[in-house]
């Protein structure tokens, strides 16, 4: 009997389906790989409002402590808190006190920092 020359064809349709599966795989993991990112810039970005929010009360609780609040007028402090840090900054405007409180977390694995801002006036 004589043989039969194979085409091959199945050999090139497995090759195909090898090179779609292993392109969806990459597909996917670029797709985790980002989400993950994402992930943890909403995380820092959290963390940076609470921070900014932790200022503020800081700045409530020294305007309580103080009667004369024009030794406050212009003053900017900071205070590190392990992940991160606040910034305040007082700002006295007849009848109140206007305080800006800045959130700070810095990424050195990524190489930047994630900044939120919070205002708030306070009255007597």
């Amino acid at each position: 009997m004589p043989e039969k020359k194979e085409s091959g064809i199945a050999l090139v349709t497995a090759l195909f389906i090898l090179i779609v599966i292993m392109m969806l795989g990459a597909v996917f993991t670029m797709m985790m790989a980002s989400e993950t990112n994402t992930s943890v810039r909403e995380t820092q970005s959290t963390k940076a409002l609470y921070l900014a929010d932790a200022g503020l009360q800081y700045a409530q609780y020294s305007l309580g402590k103080t009667t004369d609040w024009s030794s406050l007028d212009g003053k900017f402090s900071t205070m590190d808190l392990g992940d991160g840090s606040f910034s305040i900054h007082y700002y006295q405007i007849p009848n109140y006190m206007a305080v800006s409180s800045w959130g700070y977390i810095y990424d050195s694995t990524l190489g930047y920092s994630i900044i939120r801002h919070i205002a708030a006036q306070f009255s007597k």
